[in-house]
């Protein structure tokens, strides 16, 4: 029997559902949808979820903390904090500067655990 750990990029996660307009599977079961994944002869180990907790504004904030709060009752699903670093962009035709954000996980983490949703690997 293969064993198999998942890795979740939650940034990754959460801005290509939102550009999709899958708003509906914001509340998706991950450790499920790892299970659902699985090959017949493999076993899911654990689940690792990467992310960074958002700063405002409040009503996103809460809904992120609730997020993580469900996440965190789940079995061998274990969840790593980031930060974010905010680059600026400015625009070509007006010249205004805005805030582009882009997560940063740990240095002990990014060496190898930047993987998309779809990413499982075997141990």
């Amino acid at each position: 029997m293969e064993r198999v750990i998942t890795y979740i990029d939650g940034f990754n996660l959460y801005f290509g559902l939102k550009t999709k307009g899958w708003k509906r599977y914001y509340w998706l079961d991950l450790q499920k949808l790892a299970m659902n994944l699985l090959k017949v002869n493999q076993k899911l180990i654990t689940t690792k979820y990467f992310t960074s907790r958002v700063s405002g504004p409040p009503d996103k904030t809460k809904r992120q903390g609730t997020f993580l709060e469900a996440l965190e009752t789940l079995d061998n699903f274990h969840i790593f904090y980031g930060h974010y670093l905010t680059n600026t962009i400015e625009c070509q035709k007006c010249g205004d500067v805005f805030a582009k954000p882009s997560a940063l996980y740990p240095s002990s983490y990014t060496h190898s655990f930047h993987f998309e949703l779809s990413a499982m690997f075997t141990t």
